[in-house]
């Protein structure tokens, strides 16, 4: 099995973003990177100039006896952990691949917020000009600053540079950039214009996907600001996964499969007068996982869409797969004779003994309206 290959970058939005994509696509998520700005990413991975501090130093400074944490995003190791060259991409991933290596190893796509660039101080020695890291800043550190947020202008200005640092080293990959909700940050007016001043600053990639900002509605809230309920993440994933399909990224082999389920949405499609919506899934699906009917109905939508050899190839197969759908042998044998299609012949050798008078149809041409 080929899985589609993501990487995620930013927060828990893209993350659980992709594990809702993973959810609907055979596909796996070979790197996530969370708690990292996008200012120190192309500081200490792209430019090479911001000073680095090791695993010891930051967990002698800041992580000096273990802590409680409910989740991993509220782990003081683990956030640490995620500063590091060596574990960066490996946020709550068993096997990994650190984020710049994933890059080149070309993933099929790459999903990125903006929630750690509008909420993240970062944490420096006071002799360093140009370092930060992202740590839990719970007391007071001799000799360690906190520095100040971004703002909109300067996060999309490190963000756009980022994106073209990911389009240049992944040319092919699908990117997809979220802007996080603004409605998260309650009555944080200042935040919120920050938001909205970083999308209007943002230079969109080449080839990329932008999700606007948006107000998501109270009830699709999560328990805290920076969550939202299962609902709005599916709809995140819906969005992206239409636009790598749309972009010739996702392949039928991608497409995870349930039967019910499918064959019943290319019925309500056709019923709808999607024939080419139903064509275009027609590339996608795996058609040995398909009622007869749905394939009757992906076959029809091929020929309205005239695609006649896909059409006639799938109406055979429906008739061959459930014999008393003879509405679709007869518009099977309507359409080879339409095209002068071998799969005529042997349509009628296969099935002259069960349907006698079928010779009737020879030589006819497909129904304009079935």
């Amino acid at each position: 099995m080929q899985y589609l290959r993501l990487a995620t970058f930013g927060s828990c939005l893209s993350r659980i973003v992709g594990n809702q994509i993973i959810k609907e696509l055979h596909a796996e998520i070979i790197s996530s990177v969370y708690h990292v700005r996008s200012d120190a990413y192309i500081g200490r991975f792209i430019e090479n100039n911001w000073t680095e501090y090791s695993l010891d130093v930051l967990k002698e400074t800041f992580y000096k006896k273990p802590t409680t944490a409910s989740t991993l995003e509220e782990s003081v190791e683990q956030i640490i952990l995620n500063q590091d060259r060596l574990s960066i991409g490996g946020h709550a991933l068993d096997v990994f691949v650190p984020f710049p290596s994933a890059l080149e190893s070309q993933p099929d796509l790459i999903i990125v917020d903006n929630h750690v660039d509008l909420g993240a101080r970062l944490c420096r020695k006071l002799e360093d000009e140009r370092a930060g890291s992202f740590v839990l800043w719970q007391d007071d550190h001799p000799g360690w600053t906190l520095g100040q947020l971004l703002s909109g202008e300067e996060g999309a200005g490190n963000m756009s540079r980022l994106l073209a640092h990911f389009r240049a080293v992944a040319p092919v990959a699908a990117i997809v950039f979220i802007n996080f909700p603004y409605s998260a940050y309650g009555e944080d007016s200042e935040r919120a214009d920050r938001a909205r001043r970083y999308e209007r600053a943002l230079i969109q990639p080449h080839d990329a996907l932008v999700l606007p900002l948006r107000d998501i509605p109270e009830e699709r809230w999560g328990n805290d600001s920076a969550h939202f309920k299962a609902v709005q993440y599916r709809d995140f994933a819906t969005e992206i996964i239409d636009f790598i399909r749309n972009s010739g990224i996702l392949k039928s082999q991608h497409v995870r499969v349930n039967v019910q389920q499918q064959s019943r949405q290319i019925n309500t499609m056709y019923a709808a007068g999607q024939f080419a919506e139903l064509a275009e899934l027609e590339k996608l699906v795996d058609h040995s996982a398909l009622s007869g009917q749905a394939l009757y109905r992906l076959g029809m939508a091929c020929w309205k869409e005239g695609r006649s050899a896909e059409g006639c190839a799938l109406l055979i197969s429906a008739a061959q797969r459930e014999p008393e759908l003879r509405p679709a042998l007869e518009n099977a044998i309507r359409c080879a004779a339409a095209i002068n299609d071998i799969r005529l012949a042997e349509l009628l050798a296969l099935h002259s003994q069960r349907f006698p008078d079928e010779q009737r149809f020879r030589g006819r041409h497909c129904p304009t309206t079935i």
